[in-house]
């Protein structure tokens, strides 16, 4: 299936589920306490109504993961609190002990929708509708609502 038609399957309304990792609240608890507690497959995760306006793809690239390695382990380091880095750069690691020299297809998307849409889940259902990974690299936010990255004032 070709990239631009997997894109276009994701324009217009439907739900998506929260992710089991987020703070969306079943039975009085977060998804991520059930998550970590490894009882999340105990509870049916809540759907909610998105939107995608648009879904354009502005660049396609080959990376090496040997390229990004060193960039995605010092991501994961800088985050501060507890979410699950640990367990993240042990996976990451596993990958790349396994095969450094794997090559990755990097896609550059420009995504417009509703508030509340968790962009790491698309990246997540493309990936899987291509039959292959999706992870997101880098989000950027330019636009909420009538506020604009555009207009905003660097200090």
């Amino acid at each position: 299936m070709k990239i631009i038609d997997v894109l276009k399957e994701f324009v217009g309304t439907s739900t998506q589920p929260y992710p089991p990792y987020s703070a969306a609240r079943v039975k009085g608890k977060p998804l991520y306490y059930w998550a970590r507690e490894g009882k999340i497959d105990q509870v049916i995760i809540p759907r909610k109504k998105i939107s995608i306006s648009s879904l354009e793809l502005n660049k396609v690239t080959t990376v090496h993961l040997s390229d990004i390695y060193p960039d995605i382990v010092s991501r994961i380091q800088s985050v501060e609190g507890e979410f699950r880095q640990k367990e993240t750069l042990s996976r990451w690691e596993e990958v790349f002990t396994s095969n450094p020299y794997l090559k990755l297809i990097k896609l550059s998307l420009t995504i417009s929708c509703s508030s509340g849409t968790y962009v790491r889940s698309i990246a997540h259902q493309i990936g899987q509708e291509l039959g292959v990974g999706g992870i997101t690299y880098t989000i950027k936010r330019t636009k909420i609502g009538p506020y604009k990255l555009a207009n905003a004032l660097m200090i």
